[in-house]
């Protein structure tokens, strides 16, 4: 072997050396941002999340990694032809019912939380997504508060990804009432 061939495997090597650790360096898990949903309640996304409104409903939704995470609120005493919330337990019940049965799932489990003294249900669901052939696990939250149902949901990409209680945790506990 000449010296220069010697020469440029060693700064082959070098350099494949030096830029390894740059190609093995995994960035950081993105930050979780928090997003105002309306005046009255803030969650934090695992990234930025897009909005859309319209009649009343603000949804904002995100995709990271293997989930969907997505927040609503519905300014319910602004929705034509409804019926006021005189019961939030009765409705949480009966919103939960009619999710499940639309989808053709079933109930994996339910709770109920309480938010700064508010009262809500976090359930979750197997069903087939529209349009899919394959149950995914439905993670949601609802609350209701002055006149605004809120929902927060986290919703696996794939069948074949299994629901990360930990970012679903994060998601759900980052729920936050703010004064108006």
């Amino acid at each position: 072997m000449n010296v220069n061939s010697f020469n440029r495997r060693l700064t082959l090597l070098l350099i494949a050396g030096s830029i390894a650790p740059f190609l093995a360096f995994t960035p950081p898990v993105t930050e979780w941002l928090r997003q105002h949903i309306d005046q009255r309640l803030s969650v934090e996304f695992p990234g930025q999340p897009t909005q859309s409104s319209g009649g009343g409903t603000t949804l904002y939704f995100v995709k990271s990694g293997e989930a969907g995470f997505m927040a609503s609120a519905i300014h319910y005493n602004k929705q034509p032809g409804l019926r006021p919330i005189t019961n939030s337990y009765l409705y949480y019940v009966s919103l939960m019912s009619s999710q499940i049965k639309d989808a053709n799932g079933t109930l994996v489990d339910s709770a109920s939380f309480t938010l700064d003294g508010y009262k809500g249900l976090e359930f979750s669901f197997r069903a087939a997504p529209p349009r899919g052939t394959y149950q995914i696990t439905f993670s949601k939250r609802v609350i209701f508060v002055d006149g605004r149902v809120y929902q927060a949901q986290y919703t696996p990409i794939s069948h074949l990804s299994k629901p990360n209680k930990e970012r679903i945790r994060k998601f759900f506990d980052s729920m936050r009432l703010t004064l108006m």
